[in-house]
C-alpha cells in the first residue's frame, strides 16, 4: 500500500488547434458573448503548479520467466488549474483526477 502527497510543476506546454475548430470557437464566442465557458477547454492552464493526494496498492510477482510488479494508483488533485472566480462558468472547479495502472517486468543482468 502507498499513500501520500504529490506536487507537480508544469515546465513546458504546447497545443495546436485546426483552423476550422478555431473559427468555430470564435463564432460561438461572438454568438454567445455572456458565456465565458465557450473555448475554455482549449485555453492554456492559468496555474503551472498542481498538488494533491495519491494512493494505491501493488504487488510483486516472482515467476520462472522473471519478476513483475503490478500497481494501481488514484490521484486526487486539490489545485484548480483554471482560475475562473471572475468568470461565469458551468463548472465549480477544474482539478486533475487520474487513475493509473503500471505493469513492470524486471530484466535480470
Amino acid at each position: 500500500f502507498n499513500a501520500g502527497p504529490q506536487v507537480s510543476i508544469l515546465f513546458n506546454h504546447s497545443s495546436s488547434m485546426s483552423e476550422a475548430l478555431a473559427a468555430d470557437v470564435e463564432t460561438q464566442k461572438k454568438a454567445n458573448p455572456d458565456n465565458a465557458f465557450i473555448g475554455l477547454q482549449y485555453a492554456d492552464p492559468e496555474s503551472r503548479f498542481d498538488y494533491g493526494l495519491i494512493g494505491g496498492v501493488g504487488l510483486e510477482l516472482r515467476t520462472g520467466i522473471g519478476d513483475f510488479d503490478l500497481e494501481g494508483r488514484y490521484y486526487f488533485g486539490l489545485a484548480d488549474f483554471f482560475r475562473y472566480e471572475s468568470r461565469k462558468t458551468d463548472f465549480s472547479r477544474a482539478a486533475h483526477r487520474v487513475i493509473e495502472a503500471k505493469l513492470t517486468y524486471y530484466i535480470k543482468f
